[in-house]
């Protein structure tokens, strides 16, 4: 099925604060089920949270307002920027992170998440782990506060309404960077001036004041050394005055590493930092030796430990994981049984002790998930930490319909599991309470519109003084019953995003700083109406900028409104039926999914906030292969075995692309070619990432079984590679060493459903060290598979799977996934159609089909 290639990663999330989640909730009957069950208001998944009211430290103990002790158990995530900028080929965004970590119907269940605000990534410089640390000060005042707004800011305000605490983690570490270094202080002094200001009044804000010092390390006993305990000395005469920028704005938590990267906290016996709600924070991981001797609570040799500190002062342990697989760093390898069981026995030894586990992402190792949709082996994941330089390289789209699925890791190789059910397991241990103040605000009086447009809407109200003992927080803002923004500055704010001639439901709260939440202000109100009927121009210049395998990319010059209403996007039709629509400063757009050797026709129209459409302009266009790729020995006939030396001829980037050398004199193209003991030829001297490319000529349609000949020596890991036809993934075959470099064994995948005729078949790699001989496909020709009786909606459109992954997310049957599907689903989830067809409506993974699947699918939005 076709499917659109999203323009960025945050369009997805503005339409979902506009008229397209209103439309959603309005043409929803059980409106309030609706609410309770998506968590509207609150990102849309389930998760109650906890109170956040603002914390302070007591001796070593961290309290709420009403004196109850609180322990905080959680997850780090990656720098908000860096995943929305590599979403494409992480997977999931910021946004979607902070949903998924967070999802209480899914078993996550973390009380805080650390999240780092890295230098590299506020000013834009090449990632650490190859670039080196960048050179202080890394970023503007401008630069930050656009990170701050674009990509900080919601996850913030998410994580509150998430009920979750969160710890704004000033991100800077690597080698070759002293913490002395004057200039580091000027960059550390204006993010802390920033941040600590604008994130003052945020009860469930901690800060942690400088990720990881380096160097001049303290490598020992400080009580012992004098010379690690002058270090000690000079590392507070240097950031002091950091904490002491952090408190002239705000009085929430402030979290104080330590050099040799935040392994030595027992400098706080030589002499501690000055001011109150101070706490301390310490790293380790499995491969350290002071792991090795489960001596965490001692002072140990080298000064790795913490010579049990948490007795004196909060300890935060915001870094620790492990990873068996990981040889490019040794300190971060270890086992569960080895490493995990007597290190969380050591975190919950003490009240004192807090913890982040380091990381819940697929690429910052140690890593608790893996990216399923590209078959990644986690051991060897197929884009290093950075995905390149993010800010000058393509980042690849591995995932082009934002979010695709995280497998969670365990087992004796990873943490992600044991985190997990930890978590869970103290989901209700040691927790905030409310009962210092239970006592709501009152309602904002004086709600009004001061204004209208087309799409917005000006509210003003007055101000209310809270009626408890924790003081005002903000105050809430629903657009029919969506939660829409949070004001916590003043008593007005625009409402943005909204739908010509529509009629609101507008409703303000007040929150006090114990989350009691005030009665609703009310306010009916409309936005504009145009009187223009005046269609716009049509697009001019349609052309076909390029065609692959399965997609086409359009490109046109821009359309002019015809009357008062501006231009609010493009509309585009494949044969007729409409595909997808772009905004209005898009002029290009690719649709992918498309059959190989198949002529399609495609149209643009242009639309305006009036709802008038233009006439279309149209072009042809038909998905083949480069222009100077031909077969080898082909076409290749399906079902049947193709040899793996007999890819297509074109040349290397265009029917193949290989790192390894060698070759065999069997043709032309060297492409690690070598001779087959007994005959024959195969691929050798692969590394990950070498393709071939192979057209195939499909005796019928059907739904073939994959299978692969491959070898792998004794001493590796075996192989790994992704089946695609025609640019799509169909199938990732994992297998182990079969004995030999020559002891080819054949090994099976899973099924795939192919059209007749012409195909392009591409084998690429996504392990190192094995030999490849040949793949076939098997099976009668005939109808492929499709479920039966898939008309959830009962009106003669059956449901479609969009994607390939064998769910049906197009409950409609249009053609496309929008918020009708998700009413439809929700209506009729539990009626015959679904509950007979599970499989297919299954989006949660859990084996049945619920309310949980609702959310799921309105998660695909």
């Amino acid at each position: 099925m076709r499917r659109h290639r999203p323009t960025t990663s945050s369009d997805e999330s503005s339409a979902l604060l506009g008229g397209t989640r209103r439309d959603f909730l309005k043409a929803t009957a059980g409106a309030g089920a609706v609410l309770a069950g998506l968590g509207v208001g609150a990102s849309g998944t389930a998760s109650a949270g906890i109170p956040t009211p603002r914390l302070h430290v007591d001796g070593n103990l961290v309290k709420d307002p009403d004196g109850n002790t609180v322990v905080l158990r959680g997850l780090n995530m990656a720098d908000p920027k860096r995943l929305n900028v590599t979403a494409p080929a992480r997977g999931k965004n910021a946004e979607q992170v902070v949903d998924f970590l967070t999802d209480e119907s899914q078993g996550w269940y973390p009380r805080i998440i650390r999240v780092p605000a890295q230098p590299t990534d506020i000013g834009e410089h090449e990632p650490g782990h190859s670039g080196g640390p960048p050179e202080p000060v890394a970023f503007t005042e401008a630069e930050l506060l656009e990170y701050l707004e674009t990509h900080y800011d919601p996850v913030v305000e998410q994580l509150r309404q998430r009920g979750v605490y969160m710890i704004v983690d000033f991100h800077r570490h690597w080698e070759g960077l002293e913490w002395d270094t004057p200039a580091l202080s000027d960059e550390v002094e204006l993010f802390w001036d920033v941040v600590a200001e604008r994130y003052a009044d945020r009860d469930h804000v901690l800060f942690e004041v400088y990720n990881e010092p380096t160097e001049p390390g303290m490598w020992g006993d400080p009580t012992e050394m004098e010379g690690v305990a002058e270090t000690w000395r000079e590392w507070k005469e240097t950031a002091q005055p950091w904490v002491d920028t952090i408190r002239e704005h705000a009085d929430n938590i402030v979290l104080i590493g330590s050099p040799s990267w935040t392994q030595s906290p027992e400098g706080v016996y030589i002499e501690p930092f000055d001011g109150e709600n101070l706490a301390y924070t310490y790293h380790i991981y499995a491969g350290h030796p002071v792991s090795g001797d489960q001596a965490w609570a001692e002072a140990a040799g080298n000064g790795e430990g913490t010579d049990g500190i948490y007795e004196e002062v909060p300890l935060f342990v915001t870094e620790f994981g492990w990873e068996t697989n990981n040889v490019s760093h040794q300190v971060l390898q270890g086992q569960t049984s080895d490493f995990a069981d007597p290190f969380f026995e050591w975190l919950e030894s003490s009240d004192g002790i807090h913890w982040t586990a380091w990381c819940a992402d697929p690429v910052w190792r140690p890593v608790m998930f893996s990216r399923p949709f590209i078959g990644e082996d986690p051991a060897n994941p197929e884009d290093v930490d950075s995905i390149g330089h993010v800010y000058e390289d393509p980042i690849p789209e591995h995932c082009p319909n934002l979010p695709c699925e995280w497998e969670l890791l365990g087992g004796e190789h990873y943490a992600g599991e044991y985190v997990k059910a930890f978590l869970e397991e103290y989901k209700d241990e040691d927790l905030p309470g409310a009962a210092y103040d239970t006592v709501a605000p009152p309602s904002p009086p004086g709600l009004e519109v001061t204004s209208a447009s087309f799409t917005e809407l000006d509210l003003a109200w007055e101000a209310v003084d809270d009626s408890g003992e924790a003081g005002m927080s903000h105050y809430n803002v629903y657009v029919d019953g969506d939660h829409h923004a949070s004001v916590y500055d003043g008593t007005e704010t625009t409402l943005t995003g909204l739908t010509a001639e529509t009629d609101y439901e507008i409703a303000v709260t007040a929150q006090d700083r114990a989350g009691n939440e005030s009665g609703e202000s009310t306010v009916s109100a409309s936005t504009e109406s145009f009187e223009d009927d005046t269609p716009p121009t049509p697009p001019s210049s349609l052309e076909v900028l390029e065609v692959s395998q399965s997609s086409v990319t359009l490109e046109w010059d821009a359309a002019e409104p015809g009357g008062d209403a501006w231009l609010t996007g493009y509309r585009i039709a494949v044969d007729g039926a409409f595909d997808h629509e772009v905004g209005e400063e898009t002029t290009e757009t690719t649709v992918v999914g498309l059959q190989f050797e198949t002529s399609y026709e495609f149209a643009v129209t242009a639309v305006d906030a009036a709802g008038n459409e233009s006439e279309s302009v149209t072009v042809s266009a038909t998905p083949t292969s480069h222009p100077d790729q031909e077969p080898f020995n082909g076409p290749h006939t399906i079902p049947g075995r193709v040899d793996a030396v007999d890819f297509d001829q074109g040349g290397e980037g265009i029917a193949f692309e290989t790192e390894g050398g060698g070759g065999s004199g069997y043709r032309d193209d060297q492409a690690g070619m070598e001779q087959t003991p007994g005959g024959g030829y195969h691929l050798a001297f692969i590394e990950s990432g070498d393709w071939w490319e192979y057209t195939v000529e499909v005796e019928g349609p059907g739904t073939y079984e994959v299978s692969v000949g491959v070898a792998s020596a004794d001493g590796f890991d075996g192989g790994a590679l992704d089946v695609y036809v025609n640019d799509q993934v169909v199938d990732s075959i994992v297998f182990d060493s079969t004995g030999g470099w020559h002891e080819f064994e054949a090994v099976e995948g899973g099924e795939v459903d192919l059209e007749a005729g012409l195909n392009i078949v591409r084998i690429q790699t996504t392990a190192d060290e094995f030999n490849f001989q040949w793949f076939e496909f098997d099976g009668e020709p005939g109808e492929i598979d499709e479920p039966v009786d898939l008309d959830v909606s009962g009106d003669g459109n059956p449901a479609q799977d969009l994607t390939g992954d064998g769910l049906y997310e197009d409950i409609t049957g249009n053609g496309q996934l929008g918020f009708n599907d998700v009413v439809t689903f929700f209506e009729e989830h539990n009626g015959d159609v679904v509950q007979n067809n599970v499989d297919y409506f299954d989006f949660s993974g859990s084996g049945s089909v619920g309310f949980n699947d609702v959310v799921e699918l309105f998660e695909m939005l």
